[in-house]
């Protein structure tokens, strides 16, 4: 089965004491939920599906920053409507963006491949008035590139290749929070640029992206080898290959 897209829902980014919940209608086999925020990361405690606790694949701006994102994965989660539900340690004021998709096709044994972050408020690689892109080295064919990115304004039109998952902003005259994800789906492994070209200057902006393996297809069961080749498990009968074929009447 070929990785593919599947449901996407958001919710978004606001004022809270009390974490966020999202409710997603799951139809694949990986989910991918992007967590924005502005101030206090280390309150985010916890990811969860439906009671499960989810894994952080990347995160970007995080540390002293006071926005960033995170980006969690989930294999085999269960089908249907759940709550996604992002927990928090204290009660402090906080806002908290979360939008997700479903992955069909993917790897569920090692869901992710390449990773990468960068951000220009821990001096991570970004600079104020530079693109909000990144460049991320896909490892495998047919893999599909996830990027969320969280700053303080609106980006331009997305680069060549992406498309939009979520823009699940929060924008006001007092804390603009642009929070957005997108995908890439790939043919061929290599550098593939994600993310977005500008429309102004960026101000604050962090951007994390990774990538969901394609799952292989099992091959036939109960084949032996022998020296590298492979062999059926056939009888022969002076040199011809006989099937095990009943018959009844002399009519096979």
């Amino acid at each position: 089965m070929a990785i593919s897209v599947g449901n996407i829902s958001s919710s978004r980014i606001s004022l809270t004491t009390t974490g966020k919940t999202l409710s997603h209608n799951n139809n694949g086999n990986v989910l991918v939920v992007f967590v924005s925020y502005y101030y206090y990361s280390s309150n985010i405690t916890a990811v969860k599906y439906n009671g499960t606790t989810m894994t952080l694949a990347e995160s970007s701006g995080t540390g002293s920053a006071v926005r960033g994102c995170l980006i969690y994965v989930l294999s085999n989660p269960s089908n249907g409507e759940n709550n996604i539900v992002v927990e928090v340690a204290n009660s402090n004021n906080q806002y908290l963006g979360v939008a997700a998709i479903s992955i069909s096709g993917a790897d569920t044994t090692t869901i992710v491949g390449s990773t990468a972050s960068i951000d220009n408020i821990n001096d991570n690689g970004g600079v104020e008035d530079g693109t909000a892109s990144i460049q991320l080295t896909t490892s495998v064919d047919n893999s599909i590139a996830l990027c969320h990115l969280s700053r303080s304004i609106q980006p331009g039109s997305l680069k060549s290749g992406n498309q939009l998952i979520a823009n699940f902003s929060y924008l006001n005259d007092t804390n603009s929070i642009a929070t957005l994800a997108s995908y890439y789906k790939t043919t061929t492994a290599g550098n593939k640029i994600l993310g977005w070209e500008n429309s102004e200057s960026n101000n604050e902006w962090a951007l994390a992206a990774i990538e969901i393996l394609e799952g292989t297809v099992a091959g036939p069961a109960n084949v032996k080898t022998y020296k590298g080749l492979a062999s059926a498990s056939v009888k022969t009968c002076k040199g011809l290959a006989i099937a095990s074929v009943k018959s009844k009447k002399g009519l096979a």
